[in-house]
């Protein structure tokens, strides 16, 4: 699939906060030397990592409030650890673990003799910008007096994400971007790193490249402003937060990567996040894995060189979307398939399957037919044709179904959701009635019902095709379905979730992004088994962008097949790589090749085909790994994956996922 090239409208939602979060000497563990957090004193803290040092400012203090030009000096009043704040007749909010900065001239200023004159340091918020703000906004800045405006400052950029500025004289910046990815309801964890001249920036777990900037130190005032500009004291500056502040901290050096690493790992978890996935120091365009060993590649589909038919499976040019699955000793392989072009009218999906596991395949079994016209050399995204996907296998009660997603053509690259069907697969290979899932109304241009819908079998398995499912939806802008396919969040286009279940109640989605100029794979976690999402997190994995495939292996590993960052001279989407994470750490641990080198132009020429192994499916079976891919959106393969010593943790199975 491509973006859609429509402005899609972002429906913002506003946030509202509570109370700032506060250090206290009581706090701290003497005996582990290292410090505590809790948020509430009903809470169970949590504890820093301990590879962290014990050079932490408290940013708290015990003497009381005192008004300083519409600021607040010292956050804490001797009411107690969690008083209500109020800034120029604005109540900041009281909640048990964050504060609310409406915007205006409001900010919190922390002075200590403490920090003067520090050179290198490392601050760390957590944070909610408020996403329906328009403007700029200050998060956190040096405060410097009368009319010296700031020598450094974090803040909100709507269309960049969080950025740091440093000047001087108050009158020139050194502006560098840190792009924030949050949603609404969660926090965004970011940490800043000054050391000798240059910076560096994290922001959930993502280290940005580190920059020169100018001299940034503590002095001249000895204090900093919480949600809030450094201005004059009489006239506060007004582009002040906008959102909520949930926890600050400051060291009193430039802590090392890894201590930055897992600093902000520990804000992404506190913030609700749990599974963040790591890519590490690796390059990011995977010229240095190995093709890994012991693989089998089999030719599954290609085209016959006869003129493209409906009826001639074979002599169809285009095929891509694959997923791939094994039950009941037959493995079983679902890919779109259509004419020439890409998406053209009447694209179908169809099947092979194997008893041998994928030495060699049966004869082609239509999934789903033309749900249109079926146009043999038509052209990419027809208005008013469909189209359709796999989407997924389910195994209910023992039985496979193929569940294809159709999509309705509204103009060049935007679709609607129209319906999802259903087919089960026989283990003689054969396949039973097409059925509609979806309960929406479905009909064809006769205003005829196509496929009737069947609430039993949609009962068993929508809400799972829903979840698991990756092809078919609404883009962004068109009128929403029932079914999960794209987003739109943060002014970006995400699509192609591929979803995977931890354990019970938790799940794992690896989004595409595809029109993030960062290429990196995002992710969300769900820990009420997708009623509800957490934040959108940027990983530092590298993506082409293209489709991914996730899976839990039987050891407890993560698996990840895609294709990373095309360096230069590379052919497009190469090579197609399959990454093992631990899920305790979310680290990468092996990262091999399974496809490398393949030729990324097809036989028979069409729109938009080209690239090499991508759009990937996987499971596991046993010591095997089967990993499906389109080239060049023309032929399918299997590549079986033989779990080496290098990879082997003794995985006895395989277990469901998109």
């Amino acid at each position: 699939m491509r973006s859609s090239r429509r402005d899609f409208l972002l429906k913002s939602t506003v946030l509202t906060f509570g109370v700032l979060f506060l250090f206290n000497e009581e706090h701290r563990d003497h005996r582990k030397n290292h410090y505590l957090i809790s948020p509430d004193p009903t809470e169970s803290p949590n504890e820093f990592p301990d590879t962290l040092p014990n050079n932490y400012f408290r940013l708290s203090s015990a003497h009381g409030v005192s008004q300083n030009g519409g600021y607040l000096t010292n956050w804490e009043t001797s009411g107690g650890l969690f008083p209500t704040i109020t800034v120029n007749g604005t109540n900041l909010g009281v909640r048990a673990a964050s504060i609310e900065f409406p915007g205006g001239d409001q900010g919190l200023v922390y002075e200590d003799a403490a920090i003067a004159g520090l050179d290198d340091f490392t601050i760390f918020i957590l944070l909610r910008p408020d996403q329906s703000a328009s403007d700029e906004f200050t998060i956190i800045s040096k405060s410097l007096g009368p009319s010296k405006g700031f020598s450094w400052r974090i803040y909100n950029s709507p269309s960049k994400g969080v950025e740091f500025a440093s000047s001087m004289d108050g009158t020139s910046e050194n502006s560098v971007n840190i792009c924030g990815i949050y949603t609404p309801g969660h926090e965004l964890a970011v940490v800043v790193r000054k050391s000798g001249a240059r910076l560096s920036r994290w922001i959930n777990k993502i280290k940005s490249e580190d920059q020169a900037v100018s001299a940034i130190l503590f002095d001249k005032g000895a204090s900093i402003c919480i949600g809030g500009r450094g201005g004059s004291a009489s006239t506060p500056a007004n582009d002040s937060m906008r959102g909520g502040i949930k926890e600050i901290g400051l060291f009193n050096s430039a802590i090392t990567d890894r201590q930055c690493e897992d600093l902000s790992e520990f804000l992404i978890r506190r913030s609700g996040t749990k599974t963040i996935l790591s890519w590490g120091s690796n390059p990011l365009d995977g010229s240095d894995f190995p093709v890994s060993t012991g693989t089998i590649d089999t030719l599954v589909a290609a085209a016959n060189g006869a003129e493209p038919t409906e009826a001639d499976l074979n002599s169809h040019r285009y095929h891509h979307h694959t997923r791939v699955v094994k039950h009941n000793k037959r493995l079983w392989i679902m890919y779109s398939s259509g004419g020439t072009n890409e998406d053209a009218s009447g694209q179908m999906t169809i099947a092979k399957s194997s008893l041998d596991d994928g030495g060699s395949f049966g004869s082609p079994v239509v999934i789903c037919g033309p749900q249109s016209k079926f146009d043999g050399i038509g052209e990419t995204h027809l208005k008013d044709s469909r189209i359709s996907y796999p989407r997924c296998f389910i195994i209910n009660e023992d039985k496979l179904y193929a569940v294809v997603a159709v999509d309705l053509v509204v103009e060049k690259n935007v679709v609607i959701g129209d319906a999802l069907l259903a087919r089960e697969c026989m283990d003689d290979g054969t396949v039973g009635r097409l059925v509609r899932i979806s309960s929406n109304v479905y009909k064809n241009g006769s205003d005829t019902e196509i496929n009737p819908y069947d609430p039993k079998l949609a009962a068993a398995i929508f809400d799972e095709a829903n979840l698991f499912g990756t092809w078919g939806g609404s883009t962004p802008g068109e009128p929403e379905s029932a079914w999960i396919g794209w987003i739109y969040h943060n002014g970006e286009t995400f699509a192609e979730p591929a979803t995977l279940r931890l354990s019970e109640g938790r799940l794992l989605r690896v989004w595409r992004a595809v029109s993030r100029p960062t290429k990196r794979i995002h992710i969300q976690n769900s820990e009420d088994n997708g009623v509800t999402w957490g934040p959108l997190v940027q990983t530092n994995i590298p993506d082409n962008p293209s489709s991914a495939a996730v899976l839990l292996l039987a050891d407890g590993r993560i698996a990840l097949v895609f294709n990373p960052i095309m360096t230069p001279g590379r052919h497009a989407r190469d090579p197609l790589l399959l990454a093992l994470f631990d899920p305790a750490t979310g680290v990468v641990q092996n990262i091999v090749s399974v496809r490398k080198g393949a030729s990324d132009m097809p036989v028979f020429p069409g729109s938009f085909k080209g690239g090499s192994a991508a759009y990937p499916g996987v499971w596991q079976d046993g010591g095997i790994l089967f990993v499906s891919s389109s080239h060049a959106k023309e032929e399918v393969y299997l590549t079986k994956v033989a779990i080496s010593a290098g990879l082997d943790r003794s995985p006895s199975g395989g277990r469901m996922t998109s």
